[in-house]
Formats: structure tokens, C-alpha cells, sequence
């Protein structure tokens, strides 16, 4: 029989979600039954698009609603809510026993993150929705990492260079925030857009077994802005990892390029550089380069992935609360090691849709820089450059005073 789902919102990434069921609804695997959405007033066109009338899905206007209306018949939720909401609706769902996939970040708060795995079901535990987890590319690479195969493991270096207009932090209340309504937020390039390829170099770095993923120890950052917002859209930092293993990103929405990304890493005889989307090249000091397909990784696998853990064709989630620890850890060390959020000084271009762009000219090769060879903006002679900072445990209990204060100065 195939499993009852709701999804927590229908606008947004939710479409994603939607998108995602519709197709394992059609393979037989779920039948959504509810939906909710506080701003369905405005979302008739998607509604209509997705057919909720003509599959018998029930909308409700607020997630307490579906859960008091529905909770007794749901074998799964989604929870692709804003980001200060998810440990709630989290806590919410394990109260009554109910599967949860939720969207990645699942908090960017080290405490809050500590209370939903502490509550957390291990018969059933939660899945996050960090997709390439739950590639088979990914899992395979990470597998001949751990055998050894390419040697030790020196260094992880992220680029990540993402153009994003004006309407992207416009899109809702909380986008390029550090806080709403006493809730920490944290949302950047780091915490949110690009944080799937910060938890896969996490991944990669991670010596405890084919799952395991690595905690930072320590890290030295730089953040910088160049929209409008109160948080960061553009993120320097260098960190420590448990086993000595050294990282790097580079991470930028203030930019006017055709987006790249690159996970870089770095071995005692062999680098490899893998864009996801496009392909994996394995160039070991002596040899010949090996050139993998790596179609990359959606929703729809990801949920795919945790359906087969629930039906036990899988042993675990892809991504569990407690995998993303060190996530967490390593976006809140950014704050508490920044001198500030420095202002970078920047331009407007016209976009044929989406907003205007405000980007830094020239930022793309300064991101390009440091993450291949560790030269700081204020090496590179970047006039808008801040002095770094660092910071490590136990620091990170003071993040939300430091928050505060970053937000107070903005």
C-alpha cells in the first residue's frame, strides 16, 4: 500500500517537494493526502498545476490544522518550512510518532539541533533533505575514500560561486537574516544555498566509517556583504577538522558569473575535483586522469532514499539530525570567528528577469583565489578587505550574543 503524506507548505522550495511526491505518487510509493499553506490565498495557479482537487489531497490553512485533522493516517511529512520553524514542526511530529523528512538546514542554532536529536525517534529517526547524500555517486567515492584507495586525506576546499538578484531576499521574511522574532536564522550562502556542497566536503573528510562526517575544531573566517540584508551573501573561512584534515571555502551570491561550484579534495597522491551536476576527475601525481559521470542529486532521490529506509531496503537515512552536527557547528564558528560582517562596495545590473543583481566586480576571481591557494582578500589588495578572526569550541555557546551584536551593528 502506498504511504500517507502531507507537505508542510505549497510556495517556495515546497513545489519541490510536490513536484518530488507527485512522481512517487504516480510510481505507486505515497499518496499525499494534506497540504497546508499560510499564503494559499495567493497560490491558486500552483494549486490548479498540482491537481490537488482531482487527487483528493486536503489543504488546510496552518500545519497544526493538518496535524490535528490528519496525524492518525500519515505514514510521512515533509517539512520544507522556513528554517526557524523546523525544529517546532519537528518536535510536533515526533510527539505523535509520524516520520519526518525536513528540509536541510534542519536549525542552524547548535542548540536547538542538540534538542531535535535528542527528542528524535531512533527506531525512525528524521531524514534532511542534503540530497547528494543520497547519491549513489557520492556514496560510491566516499566508500573508495575510506578503503584508502587514494591515501590520506590532506585538505577539502569548497568554490561556490552562485548569482542571486535582489528579488531572492525578497522572496519572504526571513531570507538574509540573522534573526526574526528572537529566533536565530543564520540564513547565507553557507548556512542555506550552498550548504549541501558544505555538508558534502564534510562528508568526504569524515573517518569514521562510509557514513561518518567530520566536525570542525576550529575556524578562521571573513564575512562580507554587498546586498542590503542583515546577514552575509558572501563567506571566506579556513577550518580544522578531527584528523587533521584542513579546509577551505570560498562562497559568494554577490557575483555576476554563470554559476560554479567545485568540491576540491586533496590527497597525499591523488585530487580530485567534483562538479556536481557534471562530472568527477580523479588526477592521481603519477597517471592517468579519470573522468566519472555525476549526474548529481534531487529531491525526488532523496526522498526515494528515506522511503527505502522506511520500508527497510535501506539501513539508515541519507542524512540524519545527528549527521548534520558538524554542519551546524561549522556555520555558527563563522560568526563567532568574523570580525563583523564587512561592507563590500558594489554595482547594479539589469537582469532580463529576477530582479536586479547587486554584485562586486572582479569578487569571482578573489573567491577563485583563496579557495585554491588560501589568499585572503586583503592579500589579493582588496581595499574593502576586514581583518579575520577565529574561533573554536567552546566559544560557540556565546552565539547568540554574538548574533546580536552582529545584528545590532548592521
Amino acid at each position: 500500500m502506498p504511504r500517507n503524506a502531507a507537505i508542510v507548505g505549497i510556495g517556495g522550495f515546497a513545489n519541490n517537494h510536490h513536484v518530488a511526491l507527485r512522481e512517487l505518487e504516480n510510481q505507486g510509493r505515497v499518496r499525499l493526502i494534506a497540504t497546508c499553506d499560510p499564503r494559499i490565498a495567493g497560490l491558486g495557479d500552483l494549486v490548479t498545476a498540482l491537481d490537488f482537487g482531482g487527487r483528493g489531497v486536503s489543504i488546510e490553512e496552518n500545519f497544526e490544522t493538518l496535524l490535528e485533522k490528519h496525524a492518525g493516517r500519515l505514514g510521512l511529512v515533509a517539512i520544507p518550512a522556513p528554517i526557524h520553524l523546523h525544529a517546532p514542526m519537528h518536535a510536533a511530529c515526533v510527539a505523535r510518532g509520524l516520520p519526518c523528512y525536513l528540509e536541510k538546514p534542519p536549525s542552524l542554532n547548535p542548540a536547538e539541533l542538540a534538542e531535535m536529536v535528542r527528542i528524535d525517534d531512533p527506531s525512525r529517526p528524521t531524514a534532511v533533505g542534503f540530497q547528494y547524500l543520497a547519491s549513489p555517486a557520492v556514496r560510491s567515492l566516499k566508500r573508495r575514500i575510506v578503503k584508502g584507495e587514494f591515501g590520506r586525506l590532506l585538505s577539502v576546499e569548497l568554490l561556490g560561486l552562485w548569482p542571486r538578484g535582489q528579488d531572492y531576499y525578497q522572496r519572504n521574511q526571513w531570507a538574509g537574516r540573522l534573526s526574526l522574532n528572537g529566533n536565530l536564522v543564520l540564513d547565507s550562502c553557507a548556512g542555506n544555498a550552498m550548504s549541501h556542497h558544505v555538508m558534502n566536503i564534510l562528508f568526504y573528510a569524515g573517518t569514521g566509517g562510509e557514513a561518518s562526517l567530520a566536525r570542525p575544531l576550529s575556524v578562521t573566517a571573513q564575512l562580507y556583504r554587498a546586498n542590503p540584508i542583515q546577514g552575509a551573501d558572501t563567506v571566506f573561512a579556513e577550518f580544522e577538522l578531527e584528523g587533521g584534515v584542513r579546509g577551505r571555502i570560498a562562497l559568494s551570491h554577490a557575483i555576476d558569473t554563470t554559476a560554479e561550484t567545485v568540491e576540491t579534495l586533496v590527497f597525499e597522491t591523488t585530487r580530485i575535483e567534483i562538479r556536481p551536476g557534471r562530472g568527477i576527475s580523479i588526477m592521481p601525481a603519477s597517471g592517468v586522469e579519470t573522468i566519472l559521470e555525476f549526474p548529481g542529486a534531487g529531491t525526488l532521490q532523496s526522498f526515494s532514499h528515506y522511503l527505502d529506509f522506511l520500508e527497510g531496503k535501506e539501513p539508515r537515512p541519507a542524512a540524519t539530525l545527528s549527521d548534520c552536527t558538524g554542519f551546524v557547528d561549522l556555520n555558527a564558528l563563522l560568526y563567532l570567528a568574523t570580525n563583523g560582517i564587512g561592507t563590500m562596495p558594489s554595482v547594479r545590473s539589469a537582469r532580463p528577469e529576477g530582479g536586479p543583481l547587486v554584485h562586486v566586480p572582479e569578487l569571482a576571481d578573489v573567491c577563485r583565489r583563496f579557495a585554491r591557494e588560501g589568499e585572503w582578500p586583503q592579500s589579493q589588495s582588496e581595499d574593502w578587505a576586514i581583518r579575520g578572526g577565529r574561533a573554536g569550541f567552546p566559544e560557540i555557546s556565546g552565539l547568540r550574543d554574538r548574533v546580536t551584536a552582529l545584528a545590532g551593528a548592521r
